[in-house]
């Protein structure tokens, strides 16, 4: 009698052991399921994270609008080749500067200016300067006056085209930039339409700083301003 007691007490262990081990295991779900809870929540947080819209670059070169100095131009951003065409096309405030251009440049007054020794008519001379996409010079203050005559001399002595004439209405002389005669500085007797075909104006004739009309079929040397 006592050994089959004891028989029935080792059976007893076991089924303990049993439960034990399936309570185990549901513990183990348990976690995973945690696991697969918090891989889940993580998942949600990624989609809700939006990526900020990229700044407008309205002219599609590559800079955005806020650091381009001519945001509807995709020729002109920080970077950009320099040429000769009267515009700062690297937008580092500098105008042609290192540009190929065909003859001297120099500066004033926030103005680019081309110093061409090569001989031209005054319309040649003209058109030459627009297609650096400048015109001939226009002094219009004696500062500059003083400045452009100075520069042309120490260039090249001589003759030289600027921006002035009356090709249009014989005795109204015009800027050739559109800008007001405000200020002259004619030589003694000057302008007097010689022989009624001088059209054109030019220093060299009359004393230093002087303007004085000229046949525009004469060559000479030339200065282009920029815009």
């Amino acid at each position: 009698a006592n050994d089959d007691d004891s028989g029935d007490d080792d059976d007893s262990g076991d089924d303990d052991d049993i439960a034990n081990d399936d309570d185990s295991g549901d513990d183990d779900d348990s976690g995973d399921d945690d696991d697969i809870a918090n891989d889940d929540d993580s998942g949600d947080d990624d989609d809700d994270a939006t990526t900020p819209p990229p700044p407008p670059d309205t002219d599609g070169d590559g800079t955005p609008d806020d650091g381009d100095c001519a945001p509807n131009d995709p020729a002109i951003y920080p970077g950009a080749p320099e040429l000769c065409n009267g515009i700062d096309d690297d937008c580092n405030g500098l105008i042609d500067d290192g540009a190929p251009c065909p003859c001297t440049v120099q500066q004033f007054g926030g103005h680019n200016y081309l110093f061409c020794t090569s001989a031209e008519f005054w319309p040649a001379a003209s058109a030459a300067c627009a297609s650096q996409g400048y015109t001939l010079a226009a002094p219009t203050t004696s500062a500059e006056n003083t400045w452009l005559y100075d520069t042309a001399q120490s260039t090249q002595s001589g003759f030289w085209w600027f921006g002035l004439s009356d090709l249009a209405v014989e005795g109204t002389f015009v800027w050739e930039t559109g800008e007001a005669l405000a200020f002259t500085n004619w030589g003694s007797g000057q302008p007097d339409n010689g022989a009624t075909t001088e059209h054109c104006v030019q220093y060299g004739w009359g004393g230093a700083y002087n303007w004085n009309d000229d046949q525009c079929d004469n060559a000479m040397a030339y200065v282009c301003e920029s815009p």
